[in-house]
């Protein structure tokens, strides 16, 4: 959304704005499209998960297992961020 409020385009307003739609909007429909697909196999699944990270978790719906993620995935993870985070702040700016 931030982007969607600095860009000064309406190609960036349409650009950032329809991912924004499609991230808020994506997940209930194929949520629905699930529910219908699978039935109770997926209430199930969905009474024990969450659509917000670590809500599951905080309400104890789930359990947090560090050994089913594993250190290298954190490590590459936290990499991945780093790269990312360093590659858009250097980013050239197109006016």
């Amino acid at each position: 959304m931030v982007h969607v409020i600095l860009t000064a385009h309406v190609s960036g307003v349409l650009a950032f704005g329809s991912v924004a739609v499609l991230g808020l909007a994506g997940a209930p429909i194929l949520d629905a499209k699930k529910a219908r697909r699978h039935g109770e196999a997926w209430c199930a699944f969905a009474r024990a998960t969450s659509n917000v990270p670590f809500l599951a978790i905080a309400q104890g719906r789930q359990r947090f297992a560090w050994r089913e993620i594993g250190l290298w995935r954190l490590a590459l993870g936290i990499g991945l961020f780093i790269v990312a985070v360093l590659v858009h702040c250097k980013a050239p700016t197109i006016s």
